[in-house]
């Protein structure tokens, strides 16, 4: 509801520069990678039993948007977008016996994170020249 009331806000703002502006002026896309891992603290209660500390390894993602830039006009403009991000981290632990440290396999955890994001943006130019 928020997220409504404040476009709407920002679009009334607008309009008296809607009539001497562009009411479309670009769009583009972007691309980019990204690399992550973490670092865990497990403490479980009760505080008898052993805490563990995992750092994971890194595992790389990707990310890419679309953007367009709307009512390009002085002096707002507004700047939409809509990108997709995955991120994660990997782990990978030695299960043993009980009683033998012999490695009886391997578990490997794999978080991955997917994000989408819509941003809207206005941009102010040249308010000096008004």
């Amino acid at each position: 509801m928020l997220s409504r009331c404040s476009l709407s806000a920002a679009f009334v703002m607008m309009l008296p520069f809607i009539a001497h502006a562009q009411l479309f002026k670009g769009f583009g896309v972007k691309l980019g990678a990204n690399s992550a891992n973490a670092k865990l603290a497990i403490n479980p209660e009760p505080s008898d039993l052993p805490s563990v500390d995992i750092e994971t390894k890194r595992k790389t993602g990707f990310n890419a948007a679309l953007f367009a830039e709307w009512f390009s006009g002085k002096p707002l403009s507004l700047i939409t977008e809509a990108e997709y991000a995955r991120r994660g981290f990997m782990e990978e632990q030695i299960i043993t016996g009980e009683d033998d440290p012999t490695p009886l396999g391997v578990l490997q955890l794999k978080t991955h994170l997917d994000y989408l994001s819509c941003p809207y943006c206005s941009s102010c130019r040249d308010l000096l020249e008004l």
